[in-house]
């Protein structure tokens, strides 16, 4: 016998709106581009998605930039494979944000980097805080409102410049609801 993976990553795009003070995204030697529908029911009707419990459609890039990232989660869905991305929370307007809602989509994770204005948009260069606020209450008012099951995550990532504001940050978040995990 043997362990299966538990996580099959791939990904929806390497492309990326935003230059982040953590990622090294900038520093990728690989083409740049977005995955197409039909290189992934390839992946997926060749099944390889078998071994894992499920698929994460992010990495390096942003999925939300893909336009094809609901169609790669309702094929996934369609062959009970579950699936996850992960956003910057920067392109989650509200017509993402119904999209994300209605689509068959396992798990979210947000990812807000800071409680304050300045630690923000230090840490994600090129976001705007308020904006990402606004997204990100939308998208769980509007969770809230059509009683979706979609696992939802709000994240910080502990470093030097956010340490300050981790405790802060979960005691803030542990009272909103929509999320099912800080």
């Amino acid at each position: 016998a043997f362990n299966k993976p538990k996580v099959f990553q791939v990904e929806a795009t390497n492309n990326c709106n935003l230059a982040c003070i953590m990622c090294p995204h900038s520093e990728q030697t690989r083409k740049k581009g977005l995955l197409g529908i039909d290189v992934f029911k390839n992946i997926v009707d060749k099944g390889w998605l078998a071994f894992s419990d499920f698929v994460r459609l992010h990495g390096m890039g942003e999925p939300l930039m893909n336009k094809k990232v609901f169609e790669l989660v309702e094929y996934a869905s369609k062959k009970d494979i579950k699936t996850e991305i992960s956003t910057n929370i920067c392109l989650l307007d509200k017509n993402k944000s119904q999209k994300v809602i209605d689509s068959k989509l396992t798990q979210i994770i947000l990812s807000l980097d800071g409680m304050t204005k300045k630690t923000y948009e230090h840490i994600r260069v090129k976001a705007d805080f308020e904006n990402s606020i606004k997204n990100l209450n939308y998208f769980l008012d509007l969770k809230k409102k059509k009683k979706s099951k979609i696992y939802t995550v709000v994240q910080i990532i502990f470093m030097m410049e956010t340490s300050e504001e981790v405790l802060e940050y979960v005691n803030y978040w542990k009272t909103h609801g929509g999320l099912d995990e800080i």
